[in-house]
């Protein structure tokens, strides 16, 4: 048999080269094909259909495999959007009781401290009342803003109710806690958000919580809570705030 006929009889394995973004099972079948064209004893014996076979079952694989890879990354966004408060981009309460969880088990397993911060907004109820809520909107956004920029990467910031805020500060220690807890009340109620040519006055409370070892997240965050709403109640908010009823 003569080149020309031979080339005719046998035409050649496609996917030659691999992708770039092939997996590890993609990429192993091209190599298997890749192989069968290197080894000429191999691939004269293959017939027409054979290779044809081939060819479609290397395609057929490259395509579920980037199928499973699309699937992958939607339920890596879906997993992302029910953690995420969609205002702010901050972690909502779901995404957060899990980041407390795993601080609490890192305390327990190593005999760390961390602390637990609470921040709500004073007046806010007055200031959707008076602006519309597309005005609270926007100083929801800049608290959110103002607390991310001013803590560590370690740090876990998240939106947990309508003006609620916490921030859980993992493997520090009273005075450092405490340090960085007066920094962002200090920023948080120095803040002025501009509205409309209008400037509104951001100003919260703060309760500030030490946590160890020994310490659950549900008994955490409510003597956090109490704390911020000490705070509250001595600048006369919490009954004007009457609780944003």
């Amino acid at each position: 048999m003569n080149a020309i006929a031979k080339a005719r009889r046998n035409p050649p394995l496609t996917l030659l080269a691999p992708r770039r973004d092939e997996s590890p099972l993609a990429e192993g079948i091209s190599r298997i094909v890749r192989a069968l064209r290197a080894d000429g004893r191999l691939a004269d014996g293959l017939s027409p259909e054979a290779r044809e076979a081939i060819d479609r079952a290397v395609a057929a694989v490259c395509d579920a495999d980037r199928r499973l890879d699309d699937l992958a990354r939607r339920t890596e966004e879906l997993e992302s959007l029910a953690i995420t408060d969609p205002l702010t981009g901050l972690l909502n309460r779901r995404g957060f009781e899990a980041e407390m969880q795993r601080a609490l088990a890192t305390a327990r397993r190593y005999g760390e401290s961390g602390a637990l911060i609470c921040v709500d907004l004073d007046g806010f109820k007055q200031i959707n009342d008076t602006y519309g809520h597309a005005a609270g909107d926007e100083v929801l956004k800049r608290v959110a803003q103002t607390l991310v920029e001013n803590v560590r990467d370690s740090d876990r910031v998240a939106r947990v109710g309508g003006d609620e805020f916490v921030i859980l500060f993992a493997r520090t220690d009273r005075d450092g806690a405490l340090i960085r807890a007066e920094t962002l009340d200090a920023m948080v109620n120095s803040a002025l958000v501009n509205w409309q040519g209008r400037l509104i006055a951001v100003r919260a409370s703060f309760g500030f919580q030490m946590f160890g070892a020994e310490d659950d997240a549900g008994t955490l965050l409510a003597r956090a809570d109490e704390a911020m709403y000490s705070v509250k109640k001595l600048r006369g908010q919490i009954h004007r705030d009457k609780r944003k009823a």
